[in-house]
C-alpha cells in the first residue's frame, strides 16, 4: 500500500472514530467512558473531541 492509500485509510479510521465519539456523547456517555475506550484520560478525550 502506498503513502496516498495509507493516508486515505488513516483518514477513514479517524472519521469513524469521530462519529463513534459523537454517537457516544448523544447516548449520554461520559468523557471518562470515552477516554477509557480510547485509552486516554477523560481530559484528553474532552480536549480532542469536545466542542
Amino acid at each position: 500500500m502506498g503513502q496516498v492509500e495509507e493516508f486515505g485509510v488513516a483518514a477513514d479510521v479517524q472519521e469513524r472514530l469521530d462519529e463513534a465519539v459523537r454517537a457516544a456523547r448523544e447516548d449520554g456517555r461520559s468523557w471518562a467512558a470515552i477516554g477509557k475506550a480510547a485509552r486516554m484520560t477523560k481530559q484528553s478525550a474532552l480536549e480532542r473531541w469536545g466542542r
